[in-house]
């Protein structure tokens, strides 16, 4: 009885520290990454977590966040909030496509120099693969002119991290919300000496 509630225990915390790194996660995003069994199955758990999470409704979808106590629970400063949750979910299916990194950080504002000036950049997320720097964005209703600026700090961040680490590039990896803007996306790019890849997500 005691390894069953201690395992009872663990999985609590792994999908409560799921939150803590996605910020917000439907059902699906919380069963591919922990086994939770089925439908059923994965709304128990769910249920025993109430005293550690909020949920919302979402496009019919029901959406889960850290509540004050998850969140002192799991050791996390980020207060969600709920306005960003479209955003987050379509940042969550960039993670799932990615394979689900361990070490994605959400808005880490990243530091670099550039011609003699300290400048900083901040994605959406943020992880390494193989040591090198990867960088997410989540291009929804951005203008074109704002993803034409981030680009260029692209570039700028690009060619700082080649001088530091022997030529070697970050990789930017762009989700969009339509083939229209996937390929304006493309267009701005190639006017810049990025390593870049530009997906189509349709919006959850």
């Amino acid at each position: 009885m005691y390894h069953q509630a201690q395992m009872h225990k663990q999985r609590q915390i792994a999908i409560l520290s799921t939150l803590k790194t996605l910020q917000f996660a439907t059902r699906r995003h919380l069963m591919c990454v922990h086994d939770m069994g089925g439908i059923r199955n994965a709304n128990r758990i769910m249920q025993t977590l109430q005293p550690y999470t909020k949920s919302v409704i979402h496009n019919r979808e029901r959406v889960y966040y850290l509540s004050k106590e998850g969140r002192a629970l799991v050791d996390c400063e980020v207060t969600p909030v709920p306005s960003r949750i479209a955003h987050a979910l379509l940042r969550n299916e960039a993670w799932l496509m990615l394979h689900c990194p361990d070490e994605w950080v959400v808005e880490k504002k990243l530091k670099y120099r550039w011609r003699d000036k300290d400048k900083t950049i901040l994605p959406d997320a943020v992880f390494k693969q193989e040591g090198i720097l990867n960088c997410v964005e989540v291009d929804r209703y951005q203008t074109m002119h704002a993803n034409n600026e981030k680009l260029k700090r692209y570039d700028e961040l690009t060619q700082y991290y080649k001088k530091k680490y022997n030529g070697r590039k970050p990789v930017i990896h762009f989700y969009t919300i339509s083939l229209y803007r996937e390929r304006k996306l493309q267009e701005l790019a190639r006017k810049y000496d990025v390593y870049i890849n530009i997906t189509y997500l349709p919006e959850v």
